[in-house]
């Protein structure tokens, strides 16, 4: 093959996982078109503190609430942390969010307004610092609706004294986040601070950093077993095949610890938190879109019966990513 060819196989394979990743955060968007913001919440010294904990709820058709969660750095680094769940209740969230929340801050409700400036600035405050953008937050922040993070955002509330960066946590925690040059030239900037703290609002740690990437590979290594599957069945893969891997992979990745327990054979779901979140992702599709995902999710249903367990299927077609018996 010539490098030429090869170089337009590579183009192909980038814009075919731009695509799909497009179709997996539009049913997050569609999710966010189809019902109303039920309540925003923010600790209310966010301006004195320079952080940000944000809280949103929004009303979704027959599959309750879905929380969308943000953890801004004003000072500094701007979006750090966001996260999510669909298909909560209000119940879950005052017992499992709110109330944990609140033994840390005093959180006040707020005007969506505010919040969607304070997310969309967040987003350009990362980028123009130098600092990676959370795993996945695209999502979590189409959610609140039309959202402004492009180079125009508003960044009124950003930046500390006299616009210098103040950095609050260790030297690891700003390894991990800087991208955009190395720890010792951003620390001997002038217009640098740094501040030797902790910071308890951040949820991310050091393999959630490569979540992307190792979903991406995942869902790769299923889409072409399942593909051989259809073959060998004399099957033809449903066009929509790959949709449906990605929201089955969302799905999985939106698991609480408590949904997945280990046995013997390996690591089974509880509950139908995993068939819930299933039906919330194919609910915020499209109204003409459903009928071609409900197919293809059929379909792929059929390869994954073939295994005993979620886990057993990725142990057998990642075994250099996964050992099943360390999980």
């Amino acid at each position: 093959m010539s490098r030429r060819s090869g170089d337009l196989k590579k183009k192909r394979e980038l814009r075919k996982r731009d695509k799909s990743r497009f179709k997996t955060l539009s049913s997050y968007r569609q999710a966010a078109l189809s019902g109303e913001m039920a309540a925003c919440y923010i600790n209310e010294d966010w301006k004195d503190d320079g952080f940000a904990a944000i809280l949103t709820l929004r009303r979704t058709g027959s599959h309750g609430l879905v929380l969308a969660a943000f953890y801004i750095d004003l000072w500094c680094c701007g979006l750090k942390d966001a996260w999510g769940k669909l298909n909560m209740t209000m119940q879950e969230f005052e017992e499992d969010v709110y109330n944990r929340f609140s033994r840390d801050v005093v959180l006040a409700r707020v005007d969506p307004v505010l919040v969607r400036r304070l997310v969309g600035g967040g987003v350009r405050f990362a980028r123009r610092n130098g600092f990676r953008l959370p795993p996945r937050y695209e999502r979590w922040v189409s959610i609140l609706g039309n959202v402004d993070s492009s180079d125009n955002a508003d960044l009124s509330d950003y930046g500390f004294e006299d616009g210098r960066l103040n950095f609050v946590g260790n030297l690891n925690d700003l390894r991990r986040r800087l991208i955009g040059c190395s720890v010792e030239e951003f620390l001997a900037r002038k217009d640098v601070y740094f501040t030797v703290g902790d910071d308890e609002f951040t949820l991310l740690n050091d393999d959630e950093l490569g979540t992307e990437e190792t979903s991406e590979k995942v869902q790769s290594r299923i889409l072409d077993a399942a593909h051989r599957w259809c073959f060998a069945h004399r099957q033809t893969p449903h066009p929509r095949l790959p949709d449906a891997v990605a929201l089955l992979i969302d799905a999985l990745l939106l698991l609480d610890p408590d949904d997945v327990i280990e046995t013997p054979s390996g690591l089974e779901l509880t509950g139908d938190r995993g068939s819930r979140n299933l039906d919330a992702l194919l609910e915020a599709a499209p109204a003409s879109e459903r009928a071609g995902l409900t197919a293809a999710f059929e379909q792929l249903m059929r390869f994954v019966s073939q295994y005993p367990t979620p886990a057993a299927m990725i142990a057998d077609l990642m075994p250099d990513e996964v050992d099943v018996a360390d999980e």
